[in-house]
């Protein structure tokens, strides 16, 4: 095996190295001999601080790749899991690492890419947004059933992972998976369970790949009771099927369908439907354009104080659950259209039309370029942009600071706990358009 450039064949099949980084994919990142190591880790995931034994997998020219071997010192940020799947499950990487410590190292990676990709000296990165409780926090959850378990899927592969409790989902995820242990076996691979924390309602998707359910209505029954007798909570199983469930957030509701684009952490959302607010800055008269507005719960939240909402969504069950969401709160000023986000921009800029604040919330592969240049023409002097991929978004603030559009400033957004992902909600401003 080749040894990495700075390094000699000596020292290349073990090293001795101390964890300054986690990378995106949840591989410790540390310097040896003045080479970057990227180094996996098996049940005990690498943590900031930890010094570590790593054994070499593959020499490049200008980086290392290892395996954790050992923790010789570990980090004074370690703490053990409380997971007894951990490693073994896909997710809660950073479950190893203290809360605090999560907290620090996702602001820095939010600071360190804005630096690094956008280009960006100094950026403004506020405080994150932490959680008082980080757990229970997911309202959406796609289980997996297999010959092996009931419970989710191990990382990179589709080994399911039989996890009986999962601190990090929602109650009603655990009873469904329970009825799933004992339903029919064979039949059903897997179920999607949506839960409302803003009224209780749940719904479950059920998986069967396309073969009918001989004992589908006993198997709804007991989703139904068990859901209802979760104790210290009041969950009711309201969808099993197409139909949408209805949520409560801040002073809205919001039908959310089994397709739809809606944030998995109820908290944590309306602490950034409060930021891009704060960020817009309206004064009862603006256009808004919501461009990936998913239910609508972010353009719908600015409806009051804006003179008109437009959004733009490639889902048709989004896009009338957010029309439908519209009529549910009375609101008569907001509207939304389907249709992919750059043609839809383009048709609506050649047709004239124009924008004062434009909120971006893509998937997390970003935008096209077509659709910022498209965004910029409609003359917005605020762009809000926000991200689970701070790469993909600093990336794309590259562009948009050449159309003209000044960086401001950024909040992280905390809303995967435990996880390797971080929101960030970011204010671009064109003063010439003020």
């Amino acid at each position: 095996m080749r040894a990495a450039r700075g390094l000699s064949p000596e020292t290349a099949l073990k090293i001795e190295v101390e964890i300054i980084d986690i990378s995106n994919d949840g591989h410790g990142i540390g310097k040896s001999d003045g080479v970057t190591v990227f180094i996996s880790g098996g049940k005990e995931h690498p943590v900031v601080g930890d010094v570590v034994l790593a054994e070499e997998v593959k020499a490049r020219k200008s980086f290392l790749v290892a395996e954790l071997k050992e923790i010789i010192k570990p980090s004074a940020f370690r703490v053990a899991s409380f997971c007894i799947h951990a490693g073994e499950c896909g997710g809660c990487a950073l479950q190893n690492m203290a809360y605090e410590a999560q907290l620090a190292l996702k602001e820095k990676q939010v600071r360190d890419k804005y630096t690094r990709i956008a280009g960006i000296e100094n950026p403004d990165i506020k405080r994150i947004k932490g959680m008082d409780n980080p757990f229970r926090y997911r309202n959406k959850a796609r289980i997996a059933v297999s010959e092996s378990g009931v419970g989710f899927f191990s990382a990179k592969s589709h080994t399911v992972v039989d996890c009986k409790t999962c601190r990090i989902n929602s109650r009603p995820v655990e009873v469904v998976a329970d009825v799933l242990r004992e339903a029919e076996k064979g039949l059903i691979r897997g179920a999607l369970v949506r839960t409302a924390f803003g009224t209780g309602q749940v719904m479950v998707i059920l998986d069967s790949g396309g073969e009918k359910l001989p004992k589908r209505g006993k198997l709804i029954s007991m989703l139904d009771s068990a859901v209802a007798e979760i104790e210290g909570d009041n969950y009711s199983l309201e969808s099993v099927g197409k139909n949408p469930i209805l949520d409560v957030m801040g002073e809205l509701k919001f039908e959310v369908s089994p397709s739809s684009f809606y944030q998995v952490n109820h908290s944590q959302a309306e602490f950034l439907y409060d930021k891009v607010i704060q960020y817009a800055e309206l004064s009862g008269v603006e256009t808004v354009l919501d461009v990936y507005c998913g239910a609508g719960a972010i353009g719908l939240s600015c409806a009051s104080r804006a003179g008109r909402v437009l959004g733009i969504e490639l889902s048709e069950s989004a896009v009338i659950d957010a029309n439908r969401n519209a009529v549910i709160n009375g609101i008569v000023n907001a509207e939304f259209i389907r249709g992919k986000a750059e043609t839809e921009l383009f048709g609506l800029v050649k047709a004239g039309f124009s924008a004062n604040v434009v909120i971006l919330d893509p998937p997390r592969a970003g935008c096209k370029k077509e659709t910022l240049e498209a965004a910029a023409k409609t003359g917005a002097s605020r762009i809000i942009y926000i991200s689970c991929d701070a790469a993909t978004q600093s990336r794309d603030i590259k562009i948009l600071r050449g159309l003209g559009y000044e960086f401001i400033e950024a909040t992280p957004i905390d809303m995967f706990p435990w996880s390797l992902h971080v929101e960030s909600c970011c204010l671009l401003m064109n003063q010439a358009l003020q």
